[in-house]
């Protein structure tokens, strides 16, 4: 399987370099001519497109790439091209090239060599070969530092588009090396996919490489050096192959080629590469769809360290790439990057299982994540849940970014305050977050932009000001009417709950009335019996209850307060037989001092409909970034 697989993945890679580096004459266009063969037996008509190393590349009229090696062409056309290589194949120089197959390629040696092939080295690996960390509920004690960071993204003019269907498709960055990555694609139809990647120095703000190539990857992680890219194949029978490069002037340089995970049955795309950093120390963390990490000697390609989480998820990397935070699966987790021997810190997080993607704020004391609609943010040290629930009439299915402490990006373009939920700005343009940093990116046909930001910026705050003095933009605000829906509640909590929630509404400045149409629903359920583990201690069957506020209004949810529970997260115990007495003694009643603590919003907008009025137009302003900057 490995062979037929390395195979594959260096006759995809190979076909990549053969159209990047060969390039070395390219031509204009010219219209559709016939060619032929020097025997005379073959020929088709197509047009020019390149030529290089003796191979001339040609496109038929229905679209497909035909390469052809200059000395098999008749004399005509070998003057035409002026281009000479030497071959003796008798078989017909027209075959058609299957861009996914183009060649067949040496099998690989043993595990973690590299082979030779076109002076391109092709890796072996063994993903399952490092120690396996165990991702299991318990303690939470993440320990993460002050995190400080030199990186900076100065304005850079970008080179202009190759093609009006050219779009941006990802950017990476890294601050050691002080190096950003743009990968670009054109994929127009009936036409072969193009990526074109633009390296620039951060620090300087300056392109270092524009280089162009034919196929459809993505450049997922710039090593330290600043030299060597990783990239993934994004053709759709990749099979989960990555390749190194380096961007040099115009060329696209591919270094080697190698597939870090193995496809489980019935799962063939769970390989695919997810996510890919250079960690400290010469190392590359990946993740795969099916939520296989592994970090790997990069040097040598040994799988060093090993765990499992949740599928189709994104983690997110601390500044000092010493902590990988991740969610997915019902829990939030904190690993240790350097220090194998640290247990990970483990926190419920439910509701949150696929498609979650994650970001630590500028200070990464904080972490955002996004899950079908659902937006929770925690704070690091404590582990408490900051915001827990939805925001109205905007959906939360894609990119996170937090760009400030208390502002996060949901989608990528709407900026939210997260702690009163006011649905602040838009902001059209390619955002994201980069080591601590906010950047965006202009893509436009004349050239583009990138450039780090501040957001909100100053004219979003002071709308923001304006906004929260406004009467009819919130229905909770200082002064609004509410009442209290106790009906989630069994009858015995009632009384505690309530008054705990009056002495609430009464601090917010909030007036409480029976019939207001803003209204507040504690629940409370359980118990129900669940295993949960704690540092040096083991594991504990314990009675689980969850508490939980709602804000509804005219009996729609717009805000969750998060949940809590009567199990500690953290204790502190002199044995075990001690601390399985606190957990009985725990599990004997749900925690009523959730509702005394579980922080309220300043404010709250309308929701408006969302099948009349489209997310964006929900925002209080909009911003577009281009190659002059932030416009309102």
């Amino acid at each position: 399987m490995k062979n037929r697989l390395s195979q594959f993945v260096s006759s995809c890679f190979i076909v990549w370099l053969a159209l990047t580096c060969l390039a070395a004459n390219t031509l204009l266009a010219e219209d559709f001519r016939t060619w032929k063969d020097k025997t005379g037996k073959f020929q088709i008509d197509a047009k020019f497109l390149s030529v290089g190393n003796g191979v001339v590349s040609l496109e038929s009229r229905d679209g497909k790439i035909v390469k052809v090696p200059v000395d098999k062409l008749s004399p005509v056309d070998q003057g035409f091209i002026e281009g000479k290589t030497s071959s003796s194949d008798p078989a017909n120089p027209f075959q058609e090239i299957d861009p996914e197959t183009p060649m067949k390629s040496e099998p690989s040696a043993g595990k973690n060599s590299a082979v030779g092939i076109n002076d391109i080295k092709q890796w072996s690996v063994d993903c399952e070969a490092g120690n396996e960390t165990a991702i299991q509920k318990g303690s939470w004690n993440p320990q993460i530092g002050e995190q400080t960071s030199d990186f900076k993204v100065k304005p850079t003019a970008l080179p202009s588009k190759t093609d009006f269907f050219e779009g941006l498709e990802e950017t990476t960055y890294n601050p050691v090396a002080k190096r950003a990555v743009l990968t670009f694609h054109v994929g127009r139809h009936g036409t072969p996919a193009r990526t074109r990647m633009v390296l620039v120095d951060t620090d300087l703000g300056k392109v270092l490489a524009n280089a162009t190539g034919e196929g459809k990857w993505v450049a997922m992680a710039i090593h330290d050096d600043g030299e060597q890219v990783v990239v993934r194949n994004d053709t759709e029978k990749s099979e989960g192959q990555l390749g190194t490069v380096r961007l040099v002037g115009k060329v696209i340089k591919p270094i080697d080629l190698w597939t870090p995970y193995e496809a489980s049955e019935g799962d063939a795309k769970g390989k695919v590469v997810r996510f890919a950093r250079f960690i400290n120390n010469g190392r590359l963390i990946t993740q795969s769809v099916s939520g296989k990490v592994v970090i790997w000697d990069f040097d040598t390609r040994t799988s060093m360290r090993r765990f499992n989480y949740h599928r189709e998820n994104w983690p997110a990397l601390t500044i000092d790439r010493k902590h990988l935070g991740f969610v997915g699966g019902d829990i939030l987790a904190f690993v240790n990057l350097d220090d194998e021997n640290a247990e990970p810190s483990v926190l419920p997080a439910p509701g949150m299982n696929i498609w979650v993607n994650c970001c630590f704020s500028p200070s990464c004391k904080r972490l955002a994540a996004v899950s079908l609609n659902k937006l929770v943010i925690w704070d690091i040290a404590s582990g408490q849940t900051l915001f827990d629930g939805t925001i109205p009439g905007l959906g939360t299915n894609g990119k996170v970014i937090f760009a400030d402490e208390d502002f996060v990006m949901i989608n990528g373009d709407k900026l939210i305050e997260f702690a009163s939920g006011i649905k602040l700005w838009h902001y059209q343009g390619h955002c994201d977050w980069a080591c601590g940093k906010t950047v965006m990116v202009a893509n436009e046909d004349k050239g583009g932009k990138m450039m780090e930001v501040k957001l909100p910026h100053a004219t979003a705050l002071e709308m923001l000001k304006k906004a929260k003095a406004q009467s009819d933009l919130f229905v909770l605000q200082k002064g609004a009417s509410v009442s209290i829906d106790l009906s989630g509640l069994p009858e015995q909590y009632r009384g505690d709950v309530e008054q705990s929630l009056k002495k609430q509404i009464q601090n917010k400045g909030f007036k409480y009335s029976p019939n207001a149409l803003v209204s507040f629903k504690p629940t409370i359920t359980g118990p129900s019996r669940e295993l949960v583990s704690y540092s040096f201690f083991g594991s504990f069957a314990v009675n689980k209850y969850t508490s939980a506020l709602s804000i509804l209004y005219q009996g729609k949810p717009i805000w969750n307060g998060g949940i809590g529970s009567n199990i500690p997260g953290m204790v502190s115990s002199e044995s075990s037989d001690a601390l399985e007495k606190k957990l009985d003694e725990a599990g004997k009643g749900p925690s009523l001092e959730y509702f005394n603590r579980v922080a309220l919003p300043d404010f709250l907008q309308k929701p408006t409909s969302e099948n009349n009025v489209g997310p964006a137009s929900q925002m209080i302003g909009s911003s577009k970034f281009t190659s002059a900057g932030l416009s309102n």
